[in-house]
Protein backbone atom coordinates (compact mmCIF):
# COMPACT_ATOMS: atom_id res chain seq x y z
CA UNK A 1 0.00 0.00 0.00
CA UNK A 2 2.87 2.11 1.00
CA UNK A 3 4.43 1.60 -2.38
CA UNK A 4 0.80 2.86 -4.27
CA UNK A 5 1.00 5.90 -1.81
CA UNK A 6 4.59 6.84 -2.72
CA UNK A 7 3.68 6.13 -6.50
CA UNK A 8 0.64 8.15 -6.42
CA UNK A 9 2.26 11.23 -4.75
CA UNK A 10 5.11 10.87 -7.23
CA UNK A 11 2.47 11.05 -10.39
CA UNK A 12 0.96 14.46 -8.63
CA UNK A 13 4.33 16.10 -8.43
CA UNK A 14 5.21 15.17 -12.35
CA UNK A 15 1.36 16.44 -12.74
CA UNK A 16 1.99 19.70 -10.51
CA UNK A 17 5.33 20.53 -12.38
CA UNK A 18 4.41 19.88 -16.08
CA UNK A 19 1.14 21.14 -16.28
CA UNK A 20 0.06 23.66 -13.18
CA UNK A 21 2.58 26.92 -13.91
CA UNK A 22 0.63 28.89 -11.22
CA UNK A 23 2.94 29.63 -7.99
CA UNK A 24 -0.03 30.10 -5.93
CA UNK A 25 -1.34 26.35 -6.31
CA UNK A 26 -0.75 24.33 -3.10
CA UNK A 27 -2.65 21.43 -1.81
CA UNK A 28 -2.44 20.70 2.12
CA UNK A 29 -0.38 17.91 2.95
CA UNK A 30 -3.08 16.03 4.77
CA UNK A 31 -5.79 16.87 1.99
CA UNK A 32 -3.16 15.00 -0.28
CA UNK A 33 -2.85 12.10 1.80
CA UNK A 34 -6.67 11.80 2.67
CA UNK A 35 -7.31 11.37 -1.33
CA UNK A 36 -4.27 9.31 -2.58
CA UNK A 37 -4.11 7.36 0.14
CA UNK A 38 -7.71 6.29 -0.23
CA UNK A 39 -6.96 5.37 -3.76
CA UNK A 40 -3.66 3.71 -3.03
CA UNK A 41 -5.91 1.81 -0.27
CA UNK A 42 -8.33 0.66 -2.44
CA UNK A 43 -6.16 -0.55 -5.02
CA UNK A 44 -4.15 -2.66 -2.98
CA UNK A 45 -7.45 -3.74 -1.56
CA UNK A 46 -8.58 -4.75 -4.62
CA UNK A 47 -5.24 -6.31 -5.98
CA UNK A 48 -4.90 -8.51 -3.25
CA UNK A 49 -8.21 -10.04 -2.88
CA UNK A 50 -7.67 -13.29 -4.37
CA UNK A 51 -5.02 -14.03 -1.75
CA UNK A 52 -7.67 -12.95 0.54
CA UNK A 53 -9.69 -15.05 -1.07
CA UNK A 54 -7.50 -18.30 -1.51
CA UNK A 55 -6.32 -17.10 2.73
CA UNK A 56 -10.56 -17.02 3.55
CA UNK A 57 -10.94 -20.63 2.02
CA UNK A 58 -8.34 -22.74 3.39
CA UNK A 59 -9.13 -20.88 6.71
CA UNK A 60 -12.89 -21.64 6.71
CA UNK A 61 -12.31 -25.47 5.03
CA UNK A 62 -12.68 -27.02 8.82
CA UNK A 63 -11.83 -30.34 9.09
CA UNK A 64 -13.15 -31.58 5.91
CA UNK A 65 -10.72 -30.73 3.75
CA UNK A 66 -11.57 -28.82 0.52
CA UNK A 67 -8.36 -27.96 -0.86
CA UNK A 68 -5.05 -29.29 -0.61
CA UNK A 69 -3.21 -26.21 -0.12
CA UNK A 70 -2.89 -22.95 -1.37
CA UNK A 71 -1.96 -23.81 -5.07
CA UNK A 72 -5.06 -26.41 -5.20
CA UNK A 73 -7.34 -23.86 -3.96
CA UNK A 74 -5.59 -21.14 -6.76
CA UNK A 75 -6.67 -23.89 -9.12
CA UNK A 76 -10.11 -25.35 -7.95
CA UNK A 77 -11.01 -21.55 -7.18
CA UNK A 78 -10.70 -20.67 -10.83
CA UNK A 79 -12.44 -24.02 -12.53
CA UNK A 80 -15.54 -23.39 -10.67
CA UNK A 81 -16.12 -20.01 -10.17
CA UNK A 82 -13.34 -18.17 -12.69
CA UNK A 83 -12.63 -14.69 -12.11
CA UNK A 84 -15.32 -13.97 -10.30
CA UNK A 85 -15.09 -16.11 -7.37
CA UNK A 86 -11.00 -15.10 -7.40
CA UNK A 87 -12.43 -11.61 -6.51
CA UNK A 88 -15.70 -12.18 -4.58
CA UNK A 89 -15.94 -10.02 -1.48
CA UNK A 90 -13.79 -7.41 -3.18
CA UNK A 91 -16.56 -4.82 -2.83
CA UNK A 92 -16.52 -4.55 0.77
CA UNK A 93 -12.60 -5.05 1.24
CA UNK A 94 -12.28 -1.84 -1.25
CA UNK A 95 -15.04 -0.27 0.86
CA UNK A 96 -13.36 -0.95 3.94
CA UNK A 97 -9.55 -0.29 3.01
CA UNK A 98 -10.37 3.35 1.65
CA UNK A 99 -11.45 5.21 4.58
CA UNK A 100 -9.26 3.68 6.41
CA UNK A 101 -5.94 4.06 4.32
CA UNK A 102 -7.37 7.57 3.53
CA UNK A 103 -7.26 8.39 7.06
CA UNK A 104 -3.92 6.82 8.24
CA UNK A 105 -2.28 8.55 5.29
CA UNK A 106 -3.89 12.17 6.45
CA UNK A 107 -2.64 11.01 9.46
CA UNK A 108 0.90 10.78 8.40
CA UNK A 109 1.26 13.83 6.84
CA UNK A 110 -0.32 15.75 9.09
CA UNK A 111 2.74 14.32 11.82
CA UNK A 112 5.16 14.69 8.89
CA UNK A 113 3.96 18.76 9.16
CA UNK A 114 4.15 19.11 12.81
CA UNK A 115 7.05 17.44 13.46
CA UNK A 116 9.13 18.25 11.57
CA UNK A 117 10.50 22.05 12.60
CA UNK A 118 11.34 24.94 10.47
CA UNK A 119 14.85 26.22 10.55
CA UNK A 120 15.66 30.02 9.17
CA UNK A 121 17.13 29.05 5.66
CA UNK A 122 13.15 27.36 5.24
CA UNK A 123 14.81 23.67 5.32
CA UNK A 124 13.67 20.80 7.69
CA UNK A 125 15.33 19.76 10.33
CA UNK A 126 14.71 16.11 11.43
CA UNK A 127 12.76 16.31 15.07
CA UNK A 128 11.38 12.92 14.87
CA UNK A 129 15.14 12.12 16.61
CA UNK A 130 13.80 12.36 20.57
CA UNK A 131 14.93 9.63 23.15
CA UNK A 132 13.58 8.69 25.68
CA UNK A 133 15.87 9.38 28.43
CA UNK A 134 14.69 7.70 32.05
CA UNK A 135 17.30 9.56 33.69
CA UNK A 136 16.04 13.31 33.19
CA UNK A 137 13.33 14.89 35.20
CA UNK A 138 11.70 15.38 32.07
CA UNK A 139 11.67 12.14 30.36
CA UNK A 140 12.88 13.09 27.00
CA UNK A 141 16.21 14.37 25.49
CA UNK A 142 17.06 15.63 22.25
CA UNK A 143 19.68 14.41 20.22
CA UNK A 144 21.25 17.06 17.49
Amino acid sequence: MVVFYEALKDAKDYVEQRWISSPNWHVNNSVEGLVLGGLAGGLSAYLTTPLDVVKTRLQAQGSTLRYNGWLDAIHNIWATEGMKGMFRGSVPRITWYIPASALTFMAVEFFRDHFYERVPNDNLEDVGRLSVDHKSAGGLKVSH
